[in-house]
């Protein structure tokens, strides 16, 4: 049977009409897989409401003077009907849900039920469509969307959600204008996974037209002799994203005034063809007119757009002048009541002395340079505005019409039924007729402050809470309103108090708000929400709150609801508690998710300016409550000093702890028992408050769309907090003064411009707060704020967050001061010379200002406050801080100072009697330190607190002044401090003493170095130029001296010789050895020396090249000699051949040949190269080495430990020692500087820990001294070699050439025998035979020493086997071990 409009009515005397019906109703709930809710009414009887998608039918009981409907009489009882008759008729009390086979699956659309009234889909934004349906809850079900034509065809796969509501992208879809107006359609598919269920949701397109646009006016000047280059590239199809913009010009010209049969502009004629044309004046006619039109056409979407503009020829030179709109002015058209803001500029340069003439029909309204204009739009249908520029004396004009955006009319909106219960009853409501050019409309559907619902279909089907009457608003394309209200009556609903009868009323479908979230009935599930909150405990409200838990804000309607559900709240509690708070902390997360989902996609922007008033005064409402104070926290820290270790204990355990999102931490180590217990509460109203004031973060954003300057004042005000939104003019100083007459704020015009190049766009929207009392009472601080909190932010379209947003010129807050009666500390002190300047310290916060009032003096003082440095005397001297005996009144004299730095730092007050005053006995004076802090609340919830950077304190009377370089919440206060003397001398001089311990020091060590000289220069002189001598036969000494060898020494310190050299030279025809006699005692072959031997040798006897052969004997006490080189010399014609050798030589000789010239290499291939580097590399170790080694020899008491006996005494080494130590000392007075006059007073503070280490641990300071100039070289040496270090972790099995240590210790007194005995050995020839096995170890050996050092390979193996044999000091491995 057709339901669409049955009503089955009874009583209780006459009941066969409903039990027919009621059996009818049964069926069609099987044959339709539907559902029906039963719900009892406040009456004795019952009535019950049945859901479909278009089909609603009512079951009441009438009292027996009710007209009954006539039907056949059906005789049956209670007991014969079936579960459904007895559900519908009422026999069952309780309220019963019918599940069919598919129940779970069905679902119904919420808006676009009907062709006729379809869901409007703008493509240029990103959208929430819902439908709804019954849960069947714990069951999941997925709904898959898809949008398809009117021939079937798939427009849009938007996917698949676990929710009921999806979310339309924009521009996923090019409608073409085909498509509009069509039977498109949107397929909701709802499943289980074992039953399926469908709907269909009707869909259209926003027509979004093509926006054809010309840069200009409406009449734009051109003089005869100019060109005017018009463009029309601000054209656009709104239809399509801007990469997708593919558009077509085309240009007409037809003359509008003269010159009708124009040539160059004929009527019915393509201009151009091209986005920008040039228009030549020279072709027009002088006080002609002509009429260019664009028409502008989308290949994509089929539209085509046209716009015109008019063009005068004038006499002379014109400006062209072009129409900026920045708010309430698109396409020359204005709202009634909203300031226009539009400006005007140049299509080139408008020249350096410029003048704007705004005229609004022909009356002048305003002068300014720069160009801007803003005004509040006559009430008339239209007016004329015309601009005129004078700019280096050419004066242009031109002018547009403005014609007024009426808002829609002439509709009509209704409500049926007119009367229900709220919540239970389903209205529905309806908009017809309304008519306005400016298309689509939109609709808003209000129930007092709650936004039920905000869509392009003006059909719904809604549950309302307890209201009179039902709010509608019907807003154009440009945001021009109409409200129109409808009143209904609603019979008060009984809600039953306590959780656990609210938990029972809850199980009623009708009521379950978790399943009605669910199954896509926000609306309804905040109706009740309201409901069941009103007048409640807590209890009951934290158990409503819950069931919101797994739902998220998406869109606007979502935020103001939560909003709306949070103030409900409110309203039933007194002060609130922390706990009070903790109900609605995860509402202020959801509202604040939900705000950047709709920042996010542009939705923000049309959120109406009364819903932002409604939910303004929801916040504002929350932020009184958390200011009131409504309970009282414990003493952390009084708390932990009862425990032992006390705050240090905690501090180091709290280092460990990472904060939670908008926690302070609480961790206190070994003292659990406290975690959890104290920071708590403060916790909760942290979180709460700091998302609240995120909140207002994004209402500023949101205001800064619908509020400018000249637009009304947005206020709202409560009796602990009070907010001002209002537009900001860039061009004047503002001075705002906060509600409460507290704060004052003073923008400069400066400061403005730069807020404004940091926040971007052409307007700026302020927002100002007040509060009576400091909302952050609970934040546990160790001084009370002493001023009223106030809030500042600015925003603009192209908004920034108050973190991100930092202004290089400040803004300057004067703020009144709360003044409690206290007493502050003295600090008393006393001189009694006039040369005794005490200096005293504070410890001040960033940007804080200290301020010292002085309170008694005995003696006229010069003073001097100063942050970061220390005073010096000229400095107090020369300053104009002094404080008179005679003037000083009751409540002192007062300077002041503050710090600059950005962190916590040192301020500095010093007193010194005044320069005329006479000293003659113990003077005493006093005063007080007070520091005054700039605050500003830290809105990163990661870390809250409140902090001083960012802000700098000026002191200026009783009231704290701050110079703030950010946007925040303010606030300020005052404490008294102390102050500690830092100076342990207080006497100043007036000229330096000489210091006679230093000079005495610097004369020693002068004597030293002049001493040290005279042996090296001793040294050099003696060994410089030494000749060898040689035993020749008679024939020899006859002959004259050809041939000249410069044999040279290296720089080791073990280098020396004592031992007879052979040198052998392999001539043409024979081979000559000459032996090379030493005196032991006093050897030639020194380190760093070079010595000659002359041969009678031709030079034509030598081979080619010249080679000599070079070994040493055992003679001598250390016998080993390291060889660098050796220079053949021709004396008869001065050619020389130079000879690298750089070893150390032994017993077997060493062939020494003159140095290759290698060509410069060419063509090299990469392995060779790098063969290239290595061995330059391998060149510059051998020199470090060479250095290192004779530095290190330096140390008196490492250096000669490992490299044996030298012939450097115990005195030497002393004086050695004491000239190193002295280069330190001086290198570190370098350091120092000069002390003069000027900085002496700083350096007696700053370098007074010099003075205690010198006073009392001299030693130690040495000694520490030389350990770090010896740790320092053995680093250069491992970085150098890094090799040692590897040679060094050897294991002894592992390296054969490794000595042990045991055969090391017996070696060294078989080596002192030796020594002992070579003193006395006479001078003998080189051993001609050396066992070959020795050699090779001894070759092999070598290698390996000089590898480490960076050394050539020698073929000599007998100077390392000498080195074992002779000295143990000496030994090779010995030397390469310690490197």
């Amino acid at each position: 049977m057709p339901l669409s409009a049955t009503i089955c009515q009874t009583n209780n005397k006459n009941k066969a009409n409903a039990f027919k019906c009621a059996k009818d109703l049964a069926k069609y709930v099987n044959d339709t897989n539907g559902h029906l809710e039963c719900v009892e009414n406040q009456k004795d009887a019952a009535g019950f409401t049945k859901e479909y998608p278009t089909q609603h039918v009512r079951l009441e009981e009438k009292d027996n003077n009710s007209n009954m409907q006539q039907a056949a009489k059906v005789e049956k009882n209670h007991e014969n009907l079936t579960p459904q008759e007895k559900v519908l008729f009422g026999v069952f009390r309780s309220p019963v849900l019918i599940h069919s086979a598919k129940h779970c699956t069905h679902c119904e659309c919420v808006h676009g039920k009907q062709a006729h009234s379809p869901i409007m889909i703008n493509v240029a934004k990103r959208q929430e469509i819902t439908v709804k349906g019954p849960s069947c809850s714990p069951r999941s079900v997925t709904y898959t969307w898809k949008a398809i034509n009117h021939e079937g065809g798939l427009l849009y796969d938007l996917g698949t959600t676990t929710v009921p509501r999806v979310t339309w992208h924009p521009y996923k879809v090019a409608v073409r204008l085909q498509d509009e107006h069509k039977n498109n359609r949107l397929i909701v598919t709802k499943s289980d996974g074992s039953t399926t269920g469908r709907c269909v949701c009707h869909i259209d397109f926003v027509y979004l037209r093509l926006y054809a646009h010309i840069d200009g006016s409406r009449i734009m000047r051109v003089g005869v002799r100019q060109k005017l280059t018009i463009s029309g590239t601000e054209s656009f199809d709104y239809m399509l994203p801007s990469q997708q913009q593919q558009l077509t010009y085309r240009w007409e010209c037809k003359p509008d005034k003269r010159d009708l049969n124009s040539k160059y502009c004929e009527a019915g004629k393509t201009f151009a063809t091209s986005p920008t044309i040039t228009v030549d004046g020279s072709q027009l006619v002088v006080n002609g007119q002509y009429k260019f039109t664009l028409y502008v056409n989308s290949p994509l979407t089929g539209m085509e757009s046209s716009d015109s503009i008019y063009i005068h020829c004038s006499w002379g030179s014109k400006i062209p002048l072009i129409l900026l709109c920045f708010e309430n002015c698109w396409e020359l058209l204005f709202n009634r009541g909203v300031a226009i803001h539009m400006g005007v500029d140049c299509f080139t340069e408008c020249g350096t002395k410029r003048e704007f003439v705004f005229k609004i029909n022909n009356e002048v309204k305003e002068r300014n340079t720069n160009g801007h204009f803003r005004f509040m739009p006559p009430d008339v249908p239209e007016f004329n505005v015309t601009f005129i520029l004078t700019a280096d004396g050419v004066e242009s004009d031109s002018y547009t019409t403005f014609e007024r955006n009426d808002p829609p009319a002439n509709g009509l909106c209704k409500v049926e039924p007119t009367s229900g219960i709220p919540g239970d009853t389903l209205f529905k409501a309806s908009c017809q007729d309304w008519q306005d050019k400016q298309l689509p409309l939109r609709y808003t559907l209000k129930a007092e402050k709650l936004v039920i619902d905000q869509t392009s279909d003006p059909n719904w089907e809604v549950y309302v809470p307890q209201v009179s009457e039902l709010t509608f608003v019907i807003c154009d394309r440009l945001r021009a309103c109409t409200k129109t209200k409808v009143s209904v009556t609603l019979t008060e609903v009984k809600i039953p108090k306590g959780l656990q009868e609210i938990i029972e009323y809850m199980k009623k479908p009708g009521n379950d708000i978790k399943n009605l979230l669910i199954g896509g009935e926000l609306g309804r599930a905040v109706v009740k929400a309201i409901l069941m909150m009103k007048d409640q405990g807590i209890e009951v409200d934290k158990y409503i709150v819950e069931q919101f838990h797994d739902f998220e804000a998406k869109n606007a309607v979502d935020i103001l609801q939560l909003g709306t559900i949070i103030n409900q709240l409110l309203s039933s509690l007194g002060n609130i508690t922390s706990v009070d708070t903790e109900t609605f902390l995860e509402l202020l997360d959801k509202m604040c998710d939900g705000f950047k989902e709709t920042k996010e996609s542009g939705e923000i922007k049309d959120i109406q300016l009364d819903e932002l008033h409604d939910l303004t005064e929801e916040i504002i409402e929350l932020v009184s409550k958390l200011t009131t104070h409504a309970e009282t926290f414990g003493d952390t820290q009084s708390t932990l000093w009862e425990f032992e270790a006390g705050m240090i204990q905690v501090a180091n355990e709290r280092g460990k702890v990472t904060p939670r999102m908008a926690h302070l931490i609480e961790h206190y180590g070994k003292y659990g028992k406290l975690n959890d217990t104290i920071l708590t509460p403060i916790n909760i109203r942290m979180h709460a408050l700091c998302k609240t004031l995120e909140l207002l973060h994004y209402v500023g954003f949101a205001s800064s769309f619908r509020i400018h300057k000249g637009d009304a004042t947005f206020k709202i005000e409560t009796d602990l907090v009070k907010m001002t939104t209002m537009g900001i003019d860039t061009q004047n100083t503002i001075w705002l003064v906060s509600p409460d007459l507290k704060t004052t704020a003073i923008l400069t015009k400066q400061m403005l411009q730069n807020m404004q190049n940091q926040l971007g766009g052409a307007d700026m929207t302020a927002q100002v707060i007040s509060f009576k009392d400091n909302p952050f009472w609970w934040f546990p601080t160790e001084h009370p704020i002493t001023t009223a909190v106030f809030y500042f932010s600015s925003f603009s379209k192209e908004e920034r967050s108050i973190e991100e947003t930092h202004i290089n010129v400040p803004i300057r807050l004067n703020m009144l001061q709360k003044r409690t009666a206290k007493q502050p500390p003295l600090i008393q002190g006393a001189v009694d010379d006039s040369m005794e300047m005490p200096i005293y310290r504070i410890r001040t916060p960033a940007g804080a200002a200290v301020i010292i009032n002085f309170i008694t003096v005995m003696v006229d003082m010069d003073v001097l406050v100063k942050c970061q440095n220390m005073p010096k005397l000229s400095e107090v001297r020369d300053g104009d801080m002094r404080v008179m005996r005679e003037s000083l009144t009751q409540d002192g004299i007062q300077y002041s100072d503050h710090n600059h730095a950005h962190n916590e730092n040192w301020c500095y007050v010093a007193l010194i009697a005044s320069a005329d005053a006479n000293v003659r006995q113990l003077s005493k004076y006093t005063f007080t330190v007070e520091i005054y802090e700039c605050l500003t609340w830290n809105t990163n919830l990661d870390n809250p607190t409140w902090r001083t950077d960012g802000c700098e304190s000026i002191h200026e009377g009783e009231n704290i002044t701050c110079n703030c370089y950010h946007m925040s919440v303010f606030a300020g206060r005052s404490y008294y401090s102390t102050a500690e003397e830092v100076v342990r001398d207080r006497n100043v001089k007036d000229q330096l003493d000489v210091n006679w311990y230093l000079v005495a020091f610097y004369i020693l060590i002068v004597f030293i170095f002049i001493w040290l000289l005279l042996r090296a220069y001793d040294d050099m002189c003696s060994a410089g130029a030494e000749k060898l001598l040689t035993e020749m036969t008679e024939n020899e000494k006859q002959r004259p001296r050809t041939i000249a060898l410069h044999i040279t020494t290296g720089p080791h310190w073990t280098a020396a010789s004592s031992a007879n050299v052979t040198v052998t030279v392999p001539a043409m025809i024979f081979q000559r050895s000459y032996a090379i006699a030493q005196n032991p005692e006093k050897p030639l072959l020194k380190p760093n020396t070079t010595c000659v031997l002359e041969l009678p040798i031709r030079a034509s006897d030598l081979s080619n090249p010249p080679k000599i052969l070079i070994s040493r004997n055992d003679s001598g006490r250390y016998p080993s000699w390291y060889c660098e080189s050796i220079t053949i010399v021709n004396l008869e014609n001065g050619e020389k051949w130079h000879c690298t050798v750089r070893k150390w030589i032994g017993t077997k000789p060493v062939e020494v040949q003159p140095d290759k010239e290698h060509a410069a290499p060419t063509n090299l291939t990469n392995a060779e190269k790098k063969q290239l580097r290595k061995e330059k590399w391998q060149k510059i170790k051998a020199h470090y080495h060479d250095f290192f080694v004779c530095w290190f020899l330096f140390q008196p008491l490492y250096g000669p430990h490992q490299y044996g006996v030298v012939v450097v005494d115990r005195f030497v080494r002393s004086c050695i020692w004491i000239a190193k130590f002295a280069v330190i000392i001086l290198l570190v007075f370098l350091w120092l500087g000069a002390t003069t006059l000027d900085n002496y007073e700083a350096e007696r503070y700053v370098y007074e820990f010099i003075i205690d280490i010198i006073d009392c641990k001299f030693v130690l300071f040495v000694i520490g001294c030389y350990f770090a100039t010896l740790l320092v070289e053995l680093l250069m040496l491992l970085i150098a070699f890094p090799e040692c270090i590897f040679k060094c972790k050897k294991s002894p099995k592992n390296d054969a050439r490794s000595p042990k240590p045991k055969k090391r210790i017996f070696k060294k007194f078989i080596y002192k025998d030796k020594r002992a005995s070579s003193a006395t050995v006479p001078v003998t020839q080189p051993k001609n035979k050396v066992s070959a096995t020795t050699e090779e170890n001894e070759i092999a050996a070598r290698s390996d020493q000089n590898r480490v050092l960076g050394l050539p390979n020698e073929n000599s193996a007998a100077a390392s086997q000498e080195q074992n044999d002779v000295s143990a000091p000496r030994d090779v491995d010995e030397v390469s071990d310690s490197t």
